[in-house]
């Protein structure tokens, strides 16, 4: 099973706690029907590794990177949301290790 998270649906911005805070119980919900999860992030400009930290890479450390892997995938972010999650992705990995 596939579920689309349009993210712009329910912050704004990328950017702050606050935002991820509000994303994560939707990522929750749908990880608990064990879906794959496309995170949509049309319409969204703004983007931080504060935001990305919380509210996505953080499952690489509690799931795993084989698993992380098969549950998300991201689309339409701008080159610099690309950017920013990379960095976010890095450091989460490195973390791991």
């Amino acid at each position: 099973m596939t579920s689309m998270i349009k993210v712009a649906d329910y912050i704004q911005t990328a950017f702050s706690m606050e935002d991820a805070a509000a994303l994560t119980p939707i990522i929750d919900a749908k990880l608990k029907e064990n879906s794959k999860i496309i995170l949509d992030f049309s319409n969204i400009k703004f983007f931080t590794t504060l935001f990305f930290n919380n509210a996505i890479t953080k499952y690489v450390l509690s799931l795993g990177l084989d698993e992380y892997k098969k549950k998300f995938e991201l689309t339409n972010l701008s080159k610099v949301g690309k950017e920013t999650y990379k960095y976010s992705f890095e450091n989460a990995m490195l973390y791991k290790n």
